[in-house]
């Protein structure tokens, strides 16, 4: 869910608004908990089915998303390995890729750690994890909790499901839903990504949200925005059950997204943010809007490039490389300036 070929140019995966009510809570939430920030709001969900005697070969997710994942595992449990520190491919026109594949026998070797997903259980991984190290899951019928199989299980001390002294786990049918955020590769509908923008600020921050912002009900169509990856170890817990002062999300009871396309419903707090405050908060959404038309002319030069590079494959890939990292500097420097608010 959350992504399609762009209308327009039908050369682009854009997130889209095509997300069903109970997947739109659980992104809601993972923003109301913090996992994602308001500029890295999750906006495309995959729904993994695993069979018994199925598993997913060793792979990196690929640039097209913010390097930060979340995957709410259901119905069994299941090892996931992390195998050791390796460089994805080199060449430019792979960042084109949604996975990064290896060639090797790397499902051969011994992961370089592993953690046991368990019903109900959030996985957040991000920086290197994402990026160099290959996660996967084993075909096997049963996978192995022996450290000489599975290297070390780091979050066997949260487990509440698994036996402290099991050595194995029968694999039966799981579910895997796996939520991150889908990055715009063509700039055909800015308007989408402001509109997105503003409606998860108020999720996250609806005290610092001005009172002239408040979105329709009917939305624009595709685009996302990026982040900054935050060098944090991998780590997978059951979700926290909710306390007196947290929301109840047990069930998928809604989180509080009331309000999103209207005036905050919340009591009046004394705590009201200030002109100067509503006006900075105007003033970066602003800057983030120029910066989508700066990524929009990025876009037309690569454009040009390609037209005038079709001979020299080698050159072509080299500039080609040079724009993703402007890009992508671009856009830390936008989510940098965000989260300073």
């Amino acid at each position: 869910y959350g992504g399609q070929m762009c209308a327009e140019c039908n050369a682009s995966f854009v997130a889209d608004v095509n997300q069903p009510p109970w997947t739109d809570e659980l992104c809601n939430a993972l923003v109301h908990d913090r996992v994602f920030t308001p500029t890295t709001f999750p906006n495309n969900v995959r729904i993994h089915e695993y069979a018994v005697g199925h598993g997913i070969a060793p792979h990196v997710d690929g640039p097209i998303y913010v390097p930060r994942v979340a995957i709410v595992s259901l119905q069994n449990s299941v090892v996931m390995g992390f195998y050791p520190h390796r460089k994805p491919y080199d060449d430019a026109m792979e960042h084109y890729n949604d996975t990064f594949r290896f060639d090797s026998d790397i499902a051969q070797q011994r992961p370089h750690f592993s953690l046991v997903l368990e019903p109900r259980s959030l996985l957040v991984f991000d920086a290197d994890a994402y990026y160099f190290h290959p996660h996967g899951i084993s075909d096997k019928p049963a996978d192995s909790l022996l450290e000489a199989d599975a290297g070390p299980i780091v979050n066997r001390h949260l487990l509440t499901q698994t036996p402290a002294d099991a050595t194995s786990i029968e694999r039966k049918p799981r579910v895997g839903v796996t939520i991150r955020n889908l990055l715009p590769r063509c700039n055909h509908a800015p308007e989408r990504n402001e509109y997105c923008m503003r409606r998860v600020w108020k999720i996250a921050k609806p005290n610092d949200m001005p009172t002239n912002t408040s979105t329709s009900g009917s939305s624009p169509t595709s685009a996302a925005t990026t982040a900054s990856p935050q060098a944090k170890p991998a780590s997978a817990t059951p979700s926290p059950k909710a306390t007196s002062s947290t929301p109840n999300y047990s069930g998928m009871s809604k989180p509080p997204t009331e309000g999103l396309g209207a005036p905050s419903r919340a009591s009046p707090s004394t705590d009201v943010p200030s002109a100067d405050a509503l006006a900075e908060v105007n003033r970066k959404l602003d800057k983030i809007i120029a910066t989508q038309v700066e990524l929009q002319n990025a876009v037309k030069q690569l454009q040009v490039i390609a037209a005038h590079s079709a001979t020299q494959q080698s050159s072509f890939q080299t500039e080609v490389s040079g724009v993703l990292d402007h890009l992508t500097s671009s856009i830390l420097d936008v989510q940098s300036s965000v989260a300073s608010n």
